[in-house]
């Protein structure tokens, strides 16, 4: 299910091409009010005016090395790190790491 939302959205862009028809998609108000109602150009076609196309390392600081020990509070609690090994990254089916291996 998280898999079809993330492709309507963020691939097919049908809340915005909703919108821009005028037609409601059923999303509460405060979720349908993210989307605009128009597309811009972009090197890959046409995205969601006001989106930008960017890479991860635009986005994120990205290091190679070892995953820290799962012992240390500090690298895993409070959301604050990611870590994801290339492994994680060789598997995506999809453009969007939503998890990684502790």
């Amino acid at each position: 299910m998280v898999r079809a939302i993330f492709k309507s959205w963020f691939v097919d862009f049908d809340p915005v091409r909703a919108k821009a028809a005028g037609r409601g998609r059923g999303l509460p108000k405060p979720i349908a009010e993210l989307f605009p109602d128009s597309f811009d150009s972009s090197e890959l076609g046409g995205i969601p005016i006001g989106w930008t196309v960017s890479t991860v390392n635009d986005l994120a600081e990205v290091v190679g090395g070892s995953t820290p020990s799962t012992k240390e509070p500090a690298y895993w609690d409070d959301g604050i790190y990611f870590w994801a090994t290339p492994k994680d990254l060789s598997s995506l089916t999809v453009p969007s790491l939503s998890h990684s291996r502790a």
